[in-house]
């Protein structure tokens, strides 16, 4: 063979959850991988494709195990598919395709498909396809290695037999001895049923003369009952169309009122839709409202704040400006003062230097005695610039006191303010919180209701939902009793007509009955029959009917007379014959004495029944010696000790004290036990069921009147949780509204406590400036008044020490002194006096510079003063505006309320519409339905009587439906019951046994020639298997004595066939390793079991070579010597035959082609990488050369 593996492709089988593709070359291709990654499930899916059926030989138990299973990471899946790609290009396999796709598909819920190129097949025609491959052999899995030794010797006869190629003929054996088997049993049951069907076609043959009678009489009866139906059906057709106009109109009223209904839930629904959009548009001017009357607030604060600063500018203004006008005052006479001393101080000093040039004459006689008096006025006139320049410091810091103070006086008057603005403001922020407090707590008392009245209309509506669901279901049931009440009444009515027809009696029966009862015959003694007067429960019907057979119809009458006057009147009538039982004559039976007390026996007959105590002897005579029993088995259990009894099955096999026994399918009763059991019971059951039907409409009234009730009180409830909704939007909207004036305030009340902290700031450091300027003019002041204390000791220490001789020098030097002393004190206060203005001057221009400040300050305050009264003017109108647009809408939302309450009046009249014209509409369907019943039940009496489907096919215009016509019908059938005991499809039934016998006797005739021809078939089959087998055994086990010899390298192992008479005889293996004795294959060590089994696999190959082979760890227990020997003989068949290797040997991998890579990720899935070994091994070459040359 040439067949070549190509491909193979898995999804879902096992671990191989993605699409993995096996692509396979000519050649030896490798498999690789670590334990557990799924190598192993690349070749039970080969074997699984080509047509396994034992899940045990997959590793699993069922069809789920071969569905990937699912793992942490990855879900399982419902469905695994295996698809095997072959070349059939030189026709090998007997199909006319160059390439076979062979693919198999199952599902988690065991389902399976299997498919050749796409067509869905069935497994047989995988097994026929895949048979000449010798699959034995061609999959060797883990384990089969050893098997092959292991087995026993018969069972290791299947692998030599696919070695020989005649798997397909078994499998054609196979089935020529089933189809043998077969034929065999078909034959042997054609003759049965020949043996049985010939003796009954020639009783048929009897009675078919008899039935052609009862056709005429039927045939009259059918026409006569086709008429009469076809009038009842016609009425009962008028009476219906009638019921279906009257439900029209009503549906018809109904539908209009439903349509005024809708109509007005409709207008209902758009004022509510209208009302809803007026109370949001509504909300929505309130809420742009609230914002704007906030931005207002806001402004007006701001405004307030901003005159609140004039204020204090106007203040602070008002004290600069007297501040101004006493530092011009105190300027001007510093001026004044600057001016007297300065001309005195030029008069002085005229005068010091007439005397300074006096002096200097006289001087330069005395300058050494007046050197010591010169340093002494040089300190002196230090003292004097030292007190000079204290006096200019001290009277800068007296104006910068004077600077504080005034700034002091703003800063305690702006702190004023603030605090009188940050009170105002907390006050209002308080008033604010009581209110947002107030509104809170009645949004949760609002909200606390709104949720009580939802939870009300909640458990409302589910009440009322659970009404109409049990309105319904009432409704439901009260159909289903008006139906169930008049097919009782009906079925009562046609018993109490066939009670007084006497139909299902004999003849005889029936006119005396009827006569007694029309008043024809005067019999005051008459009970009824038998079946009138005795109760039989339902469970032994069947069994009492079979017992009594014809004593159902027995008469029972008081007295013989009674009976004596009852037969002379059917004699007199012609009215045939009856069976009566007078109670003053029958006799009381002796009492039975078998013990019935054992399983499977129902008890004595008699026990069984309910009867009237004056009828006793006539039951017990007819019933005391049957006894009643579950089955057949029953019944030959005590057949023996019952003897002189009758035994009655409950399914109706009677066993008669002669030991006879009748039994069948289909027992025919008349059934008089059952409808005298319904005759008897339906009155009562008419009238519960009348009672129930009385209560379940008057349930129904009570609860449509609760369900209008709750309808009621669910209006109201909706009318006021819309109502508690407006008022929960209109305080949540006060809520926001008042939230924001808090959020606000807070705001304001930071910021003015802000200005506060940054003012008190402000003015602790002024007040430390004042402190530190204050210590700075005290310091002065001390300086200044040490110096001047100095100075005047100095100018005393001048004045004692001694003077010149020269008086005149000495006192010129004494008015010089003192005009210089004069001249000093005239330039320190000229000095202080111009510093003094210089200050003022300055002060006057800080206060300048401040008034112009503010000033300017004032200007910007009135354009921000009057911005913000624009705003605030601006403001106001939008406010006025929305006000005046708001007003409309609830206007209009408060004008809707009226028209919603009308609409709602409205409503829940067309509601109590609605349901009037329901209940109408009610009454009108449940008439319809009790004629339809009515016809229903016509229907099934023609049905029954002439097997018609459609009585509307009958001819109305020809029939009666008079008394007389009725009678016909009755006399007829009465015909047809006694003409009935032949068969009434007697002629059917003989025509039908007469062509079956012909038929079946053709086909036994076919039946044996089939066989015959099986059998030639089998042998010939046979006889090829048995050649083919010992040719390739032969061949085997002479190729199997030298691969063992190559493998070993020496010993020597034989194949022999052991001889069987009457079945196919098993294959020994005998063994000798090198230096070993001969011995069986138990005794080898697993190596050598491994590689002899190698030895047989690769003798079987060479004889008969697979196109393709798979070999699973064949190779695991040899060691690295074998493992090379084993190669080679692998390299050798790759000639022949496409090898797949699944290995973890190195030496095995180094002789294959192609190299497929196995792993396992974390989320349990096997994945593969391939590698043509020739292919890396010239890119290997490639590369090193040109390193080489590099």
């Amino acid at each position: 063979m040439t067949l070549l593996l190509k491909r193979l492709d898995i999804h879902g089988f096992k671990s191989f959850a993605t699409p993995t593709t096996f692509a396979f070359d000519r050649g030896i291709t490798a498999i690789v991988g670590p334990n557990g990654s799924g190598k192993s499930n690349v070749s039970e899916a080969l074997r699984w494709v080509l047509g396994e059926s034992q899940y045990s030989n997959l590793r699993g138990r069922k069809t789920e195990d071969i569905l990937f299973a699912g793992s942490d990471r990855r879900a399982p899946l419902g469905m695994a598919e295996v698809v095997l790609t072959l070349d059939n290009s030189d026709g090998d396999l007997p199909l006319e395709f160059s390439e076979i796709t062979v693919a198999r598909r199952a599902y988690r819920s065991g389902e399976s498909q299997y498919l050749i190129n796409g067509s869905r097949v069935r497994l047989k025609d995988i097994q026929q396809l895949t048979a000449p491959l010798g699959q034995s052999h061609t999959i060797i899995g883990q384990g089969l290695v050893d098997a092959v030794l292991s087995q026993r010797p018969e069972d290791r006869r299947g692998l030599f037999e696919h070695a020989a190629g005649i798997t397909g003929l078994r499998l054609r054996a196979n089935d020529a001895e089933r189809g043998l088997a077969e034929t065999a049993g078909n034959a042997q049951r054609l003759h049965d049923i020949l043996a049985e069907l010939e003796p009954r076609v020639r009783s048929l043959e009897r009675s078919a003369r008899q039935a052609r009678e009862y056709g005429v009489v039927r045939d009259r009866l059918s026409e006569l009952q086709r008429c009469y139906y076809g009038a009842l059906w016609s009425e009962s057709a008028t009476r219906i169309d009638e019921s279906k106009t009257g439900l029209a109109a009503a549906d018809g009223r109904l539908k209009s009122i439903e349509e005024t209904h809708q109509q007005t839930s409709r207008e209902l629904a758009g004022l509510r839709s209208r009302e809803r959009q007026l109370l949001a548009l509504e909300t929505e001017r309130g809420e742009k409202l609230s914002g704007h009357e906030r931005d207002l607030a806001t402004t007006r604060h701001q405004l307030e704040l901003l005159a609140a600063e004039a204020r204090s500018v106007e203040t602070r203004l008002t004290d600069l400006k007297t501040s101004q006008s006493e530092l011009e005052t105190q300027r001007a006479a510093a001026q004044t003062e600057a001016d007297r001393l300065s001309k005195e101080s030029v008069e002085r000093r005229a005068l010091l230097e007439s005397l300074e040039t006096q002096f200097a004459l006289r001087e330069r006689n005395a300058r050494s005695a007046q050197e010591q008096r010169a340093e002494r006025e040089r300190e002196l006139a230090g003292l004097e610039q030292s007190i000079l320049n204290l006096s200019r410091q001290i009277a800068e810091s007296e104006g910068r006191l004077q600077s504080f103070s005034g700034r002091l006086a703003g800063f305690e008057s702006e702190r004023g303010q603030l605090e009188r603005q940050i009170q105002d403001e907390t006050e209002r922020q308080q008033a604010i919180s009581v209110a947002l407090t107030t509104a809170s707590q009645k949004r949760a008392e609002l909200e606390h209701t709104l949720e009580g009245c939802s939870d009300q209309l909640t458990i409302q509506q589910e009440e009322l939902t659970g009404l109409r669901q049990v309105a319904n279901e009432q409704q439901s049931e009260i159909g289903r009793a008006e139906r169930d009440l008049a097919g009782h009444r009906s079925r009562l009515e046609l018993l109490e007509r066939t009670y007084e027809s006497g139909e299902g009696l004999h003849a005889g029966v029936r006119a005396l009955l009827r006569a007694a009862r029309r008043g024809k015959l005067d019999l005051p003694g008459l009970r009824g029959t038998l079946a009138e007067l005795i109760d039989v429960p339902k469970a032994y019907e069947t069994a009492m009917e079979v017992a009594l057979g014809g004593h159902l119809q027995d008469v029972i009458v008081e007295r013989w007379s009674d009976a004596e006057t009852a037969i002379a009147y059917l004699k007199k009538e012609h009215a045939g014959r009856a069976t009566f039982q007078p109670l003053d004559s029958v006799r009381q039976p002796n009492a039975p004495t078998l013990d019935v007390n054992e399983p499977g026996i129902a008890g004595i007959a008699s026990t069984l029944v309910t009867y009237p105590d004056e009828i006793a002897p006539v039951v017990q005579q007819t019933l005391n010696r049957t006894l009643i029993v579950d089955d057949l088995e029953t019944t030959r259990r005590i057949l023996k000790r019952a003897r002189g009894w009758t035994l009655v099955t409950l399914a109706g096999e009677i066993t008669r004290p002669s030991g006879s026994v009748t039994g069948g399918s289909g027992t025919r009763s008349a059934g008089l036990l059952a409808r005298e059991r319904d005759r008897r019971t339906l009155p009562q059951l008419i009238e519960k069921r009348e009672r129930e039907l009385v209560e379940r409409r008057e349930a129904l009234a009570s609860g449509r009147e609760a369900s209008e009730a709750l309808e009621i009180r669910i209006t109201t409830e909706r009318h006021e949780i819309e109502q508690l909704r407006i008022a929960a939007s209109e305080l949540d909207l006060e809520h926001d509204r008042l939230r924001r004036d808090r959020s606000n305030s807070h705001a304001t009340i930071e910021r003015l406590e802000a200005q506060a902290q940054s003012l008190e700031a402000r003015n602790a450091q002024f007040h430390i400036d004042e402190t530190g300027v204050r210590a700075e003019l005290d310091e002065h002041t001390a300086t200044r008044r040490a110096a001047q204390v100095a100075r005047d000791e100095l100018a005393a220490s001048i004045a004692a020490s001694p003077v010149e001789r020269d008086e005149p020098l000495a006192e010129l030097r004494v008015e010089i002194a003192s005009a210089r002393e004069r001249l000093r004190s005239l330039d320190a206060g000229l000095e202080r006096a111009r510093h003094e203005a210089a200050h003022s001057g300055k002060a006057l221009e800080s206060r300048a510079v401040e008034i112009a400040r503010l000033t300017g300050g004032r200007t910007e305050q009135a354009q921000q003063r009057a911005k913000l009264e624009t705003a605030i003017s601006r403001l106001q109108t939008v406010i006025s505006n929305e006000q005046a647009e708001v007003e409309p809408l609830l206007a209009d939302r408060q004008s809707l309320a009226p028209r919603i309450a009308t609409a709602e009046q409205e409503l829940d009249r067309s509601i109590g519409g609605v349901r009037d014209a329901e209940r109408a509409r009610d009454r009108a369907a449940l008439d319809l339905a009790r004629r339809q019943d009515e016809q229903v039940f016509l229907s099934e009496r023609v049905r029954n009587d002439l097997g018609v489907e459609d009585p509307a096919t009958l001819i109305p215009e020809a029939g009666e439906t008079g008394e007389h016509v009725e009678k016909e019908i009755n006399r007829l059938r009465e015909r047809l019951r006694r003409m009935s005991a032949v068969g009434e499809d007697v002629l059917e039934e003989h025509a039908a046994e007469s062509e079956r016998l012909q038929f079946l006797t053709s086909q036994l005739d076919d039946v044996e020639q089939a066989a015959a021809s099986l059998r030639s078939v089998l042998a010939d089959l046979n006889r090829k298997m048995a050649n083919s087998f010992s040719e390739t055994f032969t061949e085997v086990a002479a190729e199997f004595e030298q691969t063992f010899k190559r493998l070993f390298g020496g010993g020597t192992a034989k194949l022999s066939q052991r001889d069987e008479e009457d079945e196919p005889g098993g294959v020994d293996i005998v063994a000798q390793p090198p230096g070993k004795r001969l011995q069986g294959l138990n005794q080898l060590s697993g190596g050598e079991r491994a590689l002899t089994a190698v030895a047989l696999l690769v003798a079987i190959q060479r004889v008969n070579p697979s196109p393709f082979c798979l070999l699973d760890e064949v190779d695991a227990a040899l060691d690295e010597s074998n493992v090379v020997r084993f190669k080679d003989e692998l390299r050798d068949l790759a000639t022949t035959t496409q090898f797949v290797v699944i290995t973890h040997n190195r030496g095995t991998i180094e002789g294959a082609d192609t190299l497929y890579g196995v792993t396992m990720g974390d989320d349990g899935v096997s994945r593969t990488i391939s590698l043509r070994l020739d292919e890396a091994i010239q890119a290997v070459e490639e590369q090193q050369t040109a390193s080489v040359a590099g």
